[in-house]
């Protein structure tokens, strides 16, 4: 495959990596607004004890898609240092190469890892509130 073709999969690829990342952001920012409007002059009870953790979930979530964001722009921050330098000197060390990937390669794992949690919390934080829905109804049936 030439250069030119795996350069626009690559970037195609990010890209849609990146979009995945800001869906998730707005899927939990909007599941914290809808379930604060839900509660809205309700007084405190232990029935709302899903409903408290389902939003720290979601919390948790938004938390993880911004450290995702800020690793993959710290990874791509070290990969341009290094081109530049490399470009400026037309000379890298191989040490300063090596500790450049390595670099890189730490903040993509971290990257990957928020990703994860992203999406687990995301997930976690529906669970919980659909727990939450169920026992309202039960209390509703019940009372």
């Amino acid at each position: 495959m030439s250069d030119d073709k795996t350069t626009e999969l690559t970037k195609r690829h990010f890209e849609a990596v990146d979009k995945y990342v800001y869906f998730l952001l707005a899927a939990a920012g909007a599941a914290i607004g809808f379930s604060i409007q839900k509660v809205d002059n309700r007084p405190l009870s232990y029935s709302l004890i899903p409903l408290g953790l389902s939003v720290l979930c979601w919390g948790i979530s938004f938390y993880s898609g911004c450290n995702c964001i800020k690793n993959k722009n710290n990874a791509t921050e070290t990969n341009l240092s290094t081109m530049t330098q490399y470009n400026l000197t037309t000379k890298i060390s191989k040490e300063d190469y090596y500790k450049s990937i390595d670099s890189y390669a730490a903040f993509m794992k971290k990257s990957k890892d928020f990703s994860r949690w992203q999406f687990n919390f995301l997930i976690i934080g529906v669970i919980l509130f659909i727990c939450w829905t169920i026992l309202e109804m039960y209390i509703k049936t019940v009372n």
